[in-house]
């Protein structure tokens, strides 16, 4: 159990240092595009793949979905739909990534379309970038919350041996609440955020611990 301690020490020492390291090469890069660098960076590389894959919504949107494929197709429709779409997809991933690696600033793509846009079409496609953006963010909160809460209700609809049944008003509510909750989490600071995706990380390592 003390071995255990001390290599999690370890662990948590060596991922400080390499925060430490990459927010400095951050920093310098910032700087070179000549920005003051204003924003804490605390989160790590766990905490930026857990928001990563967070943000997908593959709780609330995959399984809200599945029924449309199995309809129009069935098993083999889903199975090349995947194969297809997620190609394209890590495409996308892959090109994105190494944009935002370029240029480490707030504002993701629509930052970067001023060095990759022609200086003439930089108003107009930041302008309807931004705005895709913002619509995107807005639909896509609201569509795997709605998903999030019809998940949940029938879940609690099954433990009830549907003697509870769902109502367009229940289910509303419920994406309410859940649209909330996630607004409080948000506006959180960075450090609570870090440290609540680490939540993960250290239940699999007491499961996984002598007691």
């Amino acid at each position: 159990m003390a071995i255990k301690q001390q290599q999690a020490t370890s662990d948590n020492a060596q991922a400080a240092s390499d925060n430490n390291s990459l927010s400095d090469e951050d920093g310098r890069r910032i700087v070179e595009l000549g920005y003051e660098p204003v924003f804490k960076r605390e989160f790590g590389r766990l905490s930026s793949f857990s928001f990563a894959f967070s943000i997908s919504g593959l709780y609330a949107t995959i399984a809200t979905t599945f029924i449309y494929g199995l309809q129009a197709g069935g098993a083999p429709a889903l199975v090349w739909c995947w194969l297809i779409a997620g190609s394209g997809c890590m495409c996308i991933a892959l090109s994105v990534a190494e944009l935002v690696s370029a240029y480490p600033t707030s504002g993701g793509l629509y930052f970067t379309l001023k060095y990759l846009v022609p200086t003439e079409r930089v108003p107009l496609t930041s302008w309807l970038c931004g705005w895709l953006n913002l619509l995107g963010q807005v639909a896509g909160v609201a569509s795997a919350d709605y998903g999030c809460s019809q998940l949940l209700l029938a879940a609690i609809s099954m433990g009830t041996e549907f003697h509870y049944q769902p109502t367009a008003g229940h289910t509303v509510g419920v994406m309410a609440a859940i649209i909330f909750l996630h607004g409080f989490i948000n506006s959180l600071s960075t450090k609570w955020l870090d440290r609540i995706t680490k939540c993960p990380k250290i239940a699999v390592y007491w499961v996984f611990s002598d007691k």
